[in-house]
């Protein structure tokens, strides 16, 4: 069991450098810290970005798709231009690579938003699919499909 717990936030000093770790609620689950590394203008993001592809998100453990995409933009707003990103999925990034995350995910989001609001079930959403741009973030460990349906649960359209 953990010895160290915290609610918000807690630092810890290392090699001359403070780390900031941050809970990031209903994001991915409800229980996400990011670790900045003040000195160094580094953070880890943990599951908080999957860099190319899509996420997963732990609807079932605390985790909410607005919660995820509201996350990431706060997270965008603590950084500068300068930081690097350690994605919990895939290359280190820039605050560039992690804005383009972002609006790709919210993209998705109102594509499916918009199929819900038009009466359309899970299966028609996943049948339509997305733009021909995602096809490749599909290949990894969140299939477009999955993406499609959990897009779909975490609005609400079940």
């Amino acid at each position: 069991l953990p010895t160290v717990t915290y609610a918000e936030s807690a630092s810890v000093h290392f090699n001359d450098d403070e780390l900031k770790l941050i809970h990031f609620p209903a994001g991915h689950t409800d229980t996400d810290t990011i670790i900045f590394f003040t000195k160094a203008n580094v953070i880890h993001t943990g599951d908080h970005f999957f860099n190319g592809a899509f996420p997963f998100i732990d609807l079932g453990s605390g985790g909410s798709v607005d919660g995820y995409i509201a996350n990431v933009a706060k997270v965008i707003g603590m950084i500068d231009d300068d930081t690097i990103i350690i994605p919990g999925h895939g290359q280190l990034a820039s605050k560039a690579d992690y804005q383009a995350f972002h609006d790709s995910l919210a993209e998705c989001r109102d594509i499916v938003k918009k199929r819900i609001e038009e009466g359309m079930d899970s299966k028609a959403v996943r049948d339509a699919g997305l733009p021909d741009k995602y096809d490749s973030w599909g290949a990894g460990f969140v299939s477009t499909d999955r993406w499609l349906a959990t897009l779909y649960r975490g609005l609400g359209g079940e």
